[in-house]
């Protein structure tokens, strides 16, 4: 006899739904990056791209190369552990790798992570929202946390999908 099917069909309709969401990243998009690195800093201009594929149907890999050099790679799921979307990210700026967790708003197109990854003996936290404008646009932005309170966009990349050819 054979071992018993135990799979629980809801979970597996659930991760399906869920891991749907970032199949509609996959593909490669050209990358306009805008860059400010404090409130009161001067803003910089950088190109790039990214490229996105599905590993198993259930990660979506992430790989982001901006032509000044910079280099970054992402994993993004659904934990069906813990129910809920998770990301790390590595890049060529840090030496550590960034956890998250995250979560997704069917209405506005919106996927959002936070961060944690150590640095200088300190945990830094961070938000990133990818907010889908439509099939071939995306809005990725980037946040910090200010000593006195608030926020800072510290990044932000418009992502145009590349036509197949």
């Amino acid at each position: 006899m054979g071992a018993e099917d135990i799979t629980d069909t809801n979970e597996v309709s659930h991760a399906a739904l869920a891991t749907a969401v970032l199949a509609d990243d996959v593909g490669t998009w050209d990358a306009d990056l805008e860059i400010t690195p404090s409130p009161r800093a001067e803003t910089h201009y950088q190109k790039g791209y990214r490229t996105s594929a599905m590993v198993g149907e259930r990660w979506l890999v992430s790989d982001v190369r901006m032509y000044s050099g910079f280099a970054g790679h992402g994993i993004y799921g659904w934990d069906a552990n813990a129910q809920r979307y998770t990301a790390v990210w590595v890049d060529t700026v840090s030496g550590a790798i960034a956890h998250a967790v995250g979560r997704f708003e069917h209405d506005t197109r919106t996927m959002t992570y936070d961060f944690e990854v150590a640095h200088a003996g300190k945990t830094v936290r961070y938000r990133e929202t990818f907010v889908t404008v439509d099939k071939d646009t995306q809005l990725y932005t980037h946040h910090i946390a200010l000593p006195g309170g608030g926020e800072h966009e510290m990044m932000r990349i418009t992502y145009k999908r590349r036509a197949a050819t």
